[in-house]
């Protein structure tokens, strides 16, 4: 593999990595703001109530796979417009 597509391959990992974790953090803060207790620590506790077990889940993974799709996009616009140099 060139070295070019090492480092874009590296540059979208890091990417979306980011986002992820910029997105669980918003989910974590919004959690919070809108039910008013901390988020679920272990979404598989049996003594955790399903609805909010699953609502969480379902927030967090809305939240990660379009983060990570917004970020490689971007990621992958500014490589075509820039003819995959980076600059």
């Amino acid at each position: 593999m060139p070295r070019e597509d090492r480092m874009w391959l590296l540059i979208n990992t890091a990417l979306t990595l980011g986002a992820a974790m910029v997105a669980r953090k918003v989910v974590e803060v919004v959690w919070v703001a809108t039910t008013g207790r901390n988020t679920p620590e272990d979404p598989g506790d049996p003594d955790l109530d399903r609805r909010e077990a699953l609502a969480f889940a379902a927030a967090t993974g809305v939240a990660v796979g379009v983060a990570r799709l917004l970020a490689a996009r971007s990621a992958s616009r500014y490589k075509r417009r820039h003819g995959g140099k980076l600059i």
